[in-house]
């Protein structure tokens, strides 16, 4: 089957006809009467593909098909002097549709090549006919031969060629698809930070570089103040666009060792560094504070100036877990919350004993509700 030209060393890769003379005119006959004859060339490549051990399915089988049958017109008219441009053109769209065949796991890439070498041998077999029926001259024989030959043996390669470029293409968008799947399964859909799964992974990380380097390292645990009000007040689209933008601040305001979060909601984490820490983790919290009090403006409330304040809890690593070092942060951010907001707590032991004491509190208070409600209906 012909295909677009490749220069070797010797000249293009695709036999020329004779030009002028009688070995032209020769070529020129035998080129007519294959076109004649071109459906006697399905018939036996058919033929031969029936007695291949591997039966196709309905689609690509009409796809082979309908190679064979352009194909052999092609070279029936390449023969005739008047359509090497047309041949070529064949060869490339015969190798298009075979690399897609092939990439698409319809038919595998070895039973194409089997199928372009049984059309070689049934348009050979059919050429071997008609020379006989014209008498032609050896040479004459000797060109139709090789052009076929070189025909297929260019249209393999490039079907090989069209096979490794449409693998290349696949491999490569099933390596996009699998590093979205991983963004998606560790960052936040609406910011693009890291989530709870890829911050505990980091804290991890965190607090085994600071063991091994013996540096401290800390997290902050930050909520912010009010958020819930922009969220009733402007309605959500507001509120995501918000925390787009305090995502923003907050990440502009941390070192490039640091690690931003988003947990939920309107709550983030910082994760400090123990290079980052010689200042102490008071002065990284003082600088997200004073980040986030300068108005916000979102595109849906152009005429609302939106001012936003943060509670921040700071935990540094002693010993800690990723868990138990986000838990303490949580702690003494929810201690900072409820000192008034706007500002931040480091954690101590005893915020720890308070909370404890308070959850304690609560789960009482629940079970005296529920022991007098059940009183009542009794």
């Amino acid at each position: 089957m012909a295909d677009s030209p490749a220069r070797e060393q010797r000249g293009s890769a695709y036999p020329r006809a004779a030009e002028g003379g009688a070995a032209s005119a020769e070529l020129a006959a035998l080129g007519a009467r294959l076109w004649e004859r071109r459906g006697e060339v399905e018939r036996r490549t058919e033929a031969l593909h029936a007695a291949g051990s591997l039966q196709l399915a309905a689609a690509p089988h009409a796809s082979i098909q309908k190679v064979v049958e352009v194909a052999t017109e092609a070279v029936a008219q390449w023969l005739s002097g008047h359509g090497e441009a047309t041949a070529r053109q064949t060869g490339d769209e015969a190798a298009r549709i075979f690399g897609q065949l092939a990439i698409q796991r319809e038919v595998p890439l070895h039973e194409i090549t089997k199928r372009t070498l049984r059309w070689r041998d049934a348009t050979s077999s059919v050429l071997e006919e008609i020379a006989d029926e014209l008498g032609s001259s050896r040479e004459a024989r000797r060109q139709v031969h090789r052009m076929l030959r070189r025909s297929a043996d260019v249209t393999i390669v490039r079907l090989c060629e069209a096979f490794e470029r449409e693998r290349a293409m696949v491999d490569d968008e099933l390596a996009r698809h699998q590093q979205e799947l991983v963004f998606m399964a560790t960052h936040d859909p609406l910011t693009g930070l890291p989530n709870r799964t890829l911050i505990l992974d980091r804290a991890e990380q965190l607090l085994a570089r600071g063991r091994r380097e013996r540096q401290l390292c800390a997290a902050l645990f930050i909520d912010l103040d009010g958020f819930k009000d922009v969220n009733d007040g402007l309605g959500h689209q507001a509120g995501d666009e918000l925390l787009r933008a305090a995502a923003a601040r907050l990440q502009s305001t941390i070192r490039e060792a640091d690690t931003l979060g988003r947990m939920g909601g309107d709550e983030f984490v910082v994760l400090v560094d123990g290079a980052s820490l010689p200042a102490g983790p008071e002065l990284v919290a003082e600088r997200l504070l004073d980040a986030l009090r300068l108005p916000f403006k979102v595109e849906v409330a152009p005429n609302a100036s939106i001012t936003l304040s943060a509670s921040i809890g700071v935990a540094i690593a002693d010993g800690h877990s990723a868990h138990d070092l986000l838990r303490d942060a949580d702690v003494a951010m929810y201690r900072a919350k409820l000192s008034g907001r706007n500002r931040y707590l480091v954690f101590d032991s005893g915020m720890q004993d308070a909370a404890a004491t308070r959850i304690e509190l609560a789960v009482q208070l629940r079970d005296a509700v529920a022991h007098r409600e059940l009183r009542l209906v009794r």
